[in-house]
């Protein structure tokens, strides 16, 4: 070997070892070139052609003109492979978020130091969140999965970002020759069909709107999602309690088909503009 690659773009290591430019022209055997002991690791984050040069010396100490090797850094390609279950309203608490990545070799993935994790993107107000690494092993594509919960919210949709592939004390190597594989990801934008809306949560409503739709669905606030609201068609409520007098649109959030709202001794002076007919007394 007569020259080495770049360093900002990465290390030429041989067993495991980087390569000195101080042991320079540098003796690579047939045997290790086979075992797989040269291994390029690049930069993280970094992507192109990164080239070295060398020489090859034949059974009669023949020594070749030289020639430049060049190897190409690609990212990680990153797909969102999940659909939500309601697609009018997008993902909901207890739904989960699956991003995919394809590397391009088939990689092993060893957790037991730590589990590789994939970084997404919700609304500014909502942060940034780890996903998990759970399966692929074994292939090109590696699965990352995230568990929607409150208060999660991204109307605009799910954000996969750039680079943002970190082992966390885990590996993933090539299949074929144990390399360590590049890190450097693709990343996904915004897009409104991977929206995260979690205003169905009947938990922060209007307590007598709460205790309503947990009586008529028949679950505890937490677990009620947009799906349990459409397929119960809700037509009507009653407020039991006899403390409210004002509601807000909020509560009444995927509760359109709602027509009729029985007070039951309650006084309403606010209620928002369409939500619903009022009605003084209770259903019979």
């Amino acid at each position: 070997m007569v020259s080495l690659p770049n360093g900002a773009h990465g290390a030429l290591k041989l067993d495991g070892t980087s390569i000195p430019s101080s042991s320079l022209p540098q003796t690579v055997t047939r045997a290790e070139l086979e075992a797989g002991k040269l291994v390029f690791t690049p930069v993280s984050g970094w992507e192109g052609d990164a080239t070295f040069t060398f020489r090859v010396v034949d059974a009669f100490g023949d020594v070749s003109a030289t020639r430049t090797a060049t190897i190409k850094v690609v990212p990680v390609i990153v797909e969102i492979t999940s659909t939500p279950e309601d697609a009018n309203y997008g993902y909901n608490v207890g739904e989960t978020i699956r991003a995919e990545l394809t590397f391009a070799v088939a990689v092993s993935v060893d957790t037991s130091g730590g589990t590789p994790r994939l970084k997404i993107k919700m609304d500014p107000a909502y942060g940034e969140k780890w996903v998990p690494y759970v399966s692929g092993s074994g292939t090109k594509t590696l699965a990352f999965e995230y568990r929607v919960a409150l208060p999660n919210e991204s109307l605009r949709g799910i954000a996969v970002l750039v680079n943002s592939l970190e082992l966390n004390g885990g590996t993933v190597r090539s299949v074929a020759t144990q390399a360590d594989q590049p890190v450097a990801n693709l990343g996904v934008v915004h897009d409104a069909v991977h929206r995260v809306d979690s205003r169905v949560d009947v938990c922060r409503r209007a307590s007598q709107v709460r205790d309503a739709l947990v009586k008529e669905i028949g679950k505890p606030c937490g677990e009620i999602t947009q799906r349990d609201l459409a397929s119960h068609n809700v037509l009507w409520l009653e407020l039991e309690e006899k403390s409210i007098t004002s509601l807000k649109a909020e509560d009444f959030y995927g509760l359109e088909q709602i027509r009729n709202l029985y007070l039951d001794g309650n006084s309403l002076t606010t209620l928002p503009r369409g939500s619903s007919s009022v009605c003084r007394g209770s259903p019979t």
